[in-house]
């Protein structure tokens, strides 16, 4: 997530605690591993308790990433695909995600060309001392 906004570098432990956080299914996550290195992944999340709330029976695509120099060659379309079809073979009505309407990466394109229409937008604002 390097050119995302606002990312900082995740160690080990940070992503372990990520893969346990409440919610995540690793069962409708994936990995693209090339040489022994995990060079893509989507990682999905459940949260039944907000059903009620937002008035969706949804799951959150929590994460999608690529390493850089694997991107343009539609992992990220493939694994986007790949846990779409996995989420509605668990009956749920919705899939939803957050992006960086600015990332660099055409993130944004990336789902929009997949079916994604926006839902609410939010804004972080920031004030130098």
């Amino acid at each position: 997530f390097d050119d995302h906004w606002g990312s900082i570098p995740l160690d080990q432990e940070t992503w372990r605690r990520e893969l346990e956080y409440p919610g995540v299914r690793l069962d409708l996550s994936t990995m693209v591993i090339a040489d022994d290195d995990v060079v893509a992944f989507s990682l999905v999340g459940m949260y039944p308790e907000d059903w009620e709330v937002t008035g969706r029976r949804e799951a959150w695509i929590d994460r999608l990433g690529t390493v850089r120099h694997w991107r343009k060659q539609g992992l990220a379309s493939a694994l986007l695909t790949d846990a779409m079809h996995r989420i509605k073979a668990e009956g749920l009505d919705y899939v939803a995600l957050g992006v960086d309407a600015e990332s660099p990466t055409g993130a944004l394109g990336l789902y929009v060309r997949s079916g994604f229409s926006e839902l609410s937008r939010s804004v972080a604002l920031t004030k130098p001392w």
